[in-house]
């Protein structure tokens, strides 16, 4: 489907706009019938792009007004303010046995608003988002809603690193802990870059790896060991 989605030009980082892309996403057809099999794909851009239609309003804005103020996330931009960008720190790619810089980063990357991705942030705003998921912030996000994007909705099917799903979630269970097991019971993520974060539920704490690197993997095996040597370090 990436050949099918490459000729739609609607690819993740495109710099297309939202409506744009889901207007071209509209007419092709689905990997597999509903249910069937969990795959990875740009639901969340439609997702995003419902928020612009139901409220009318872009979702930066929605963003900016509803999660980042109320959550105290002063440093996280779709597209970074001139007076911030000197503090931006470009990502790196595998070119054989060195990281190099690719061109296309070192202005600090493309500049698109998305429901999948396309955020620039700190590690102290992006703390602050994960601790929503611990905690929760009633302005923000209810404990019922909390509940329901940290619960299995897949059933049976798992997803290519080996995790149950919630919303937007991957989840370890007893039964499946992931190809690189991360401790059962907490809930988490990834960016490209090896970005990573996952909750410790039980002690009200979660782990953040910023990697800042395109790697196979997303260096998952690595963060997997780190975030099971602090969970054991805990108590």
């Amino acid at each position: 489907m990436g050949t099918v989605y490459e000729r739609a030009g609607v690819m993740h980082g495109d710099g297309m706009s939202m409506a744009e892309k889901v207007k071209r996403l509209g007419p092709l057809p689905l990997v597999h019938d509903p249910g069937q099999c969990w795959t990875y794909g740009p639901s969340s851009d439609v997702a995003g792009r419902l928020i612009e239609v139901v409220l009318s309003q872009s979702l930066d804005r929605y963003l900016t007004r509803c999660v980042f103020d109320p959550v105290g996330m002063k440093c996280t931009y779709f597209v970074v303010p001139a007076e911030q960008r000197a503090r931006l720190v470009p990502a790196h790619a595998r070119d054989g046995d060195k990281l190099v810089v690719p061109p296309w980063s070192r202005d600090g990357g493309p500049r698109y608003l998305s429901g999948g991705g396309g955020l620039h942030t700190t590690v102290g705003d992006y703390s602050r988002f994960v601790q929503l998921l611990l905690g929760g912030c009633v302005s923000v996000v209810s404990r019922e809603s909390i509940n329901s994007m940290t619960r299995n909705q897949i059933g049976d099917l798992t997803t290519p690193f080996g995790f149950k799903y919630g919303l937007s979630l991957g989840i370890a269970t007893s039964e499946v802990s992931g190809t690189s097991p991360l401790p059962v019971g907490g809930v988490g993520w990834y960016g490209i870059y090896s970005t990573w974060f996952w909750t410790l539920p039980r002690r009200r704490a979660a782990v953040l790896f910023f990697g800042n690197v395109l790697a196979p993997g997303m260096n998952l095996p690595l963060f997997a060991r780190l975030a099971a040597a602090i969970d054991a370090a805990m108590g």
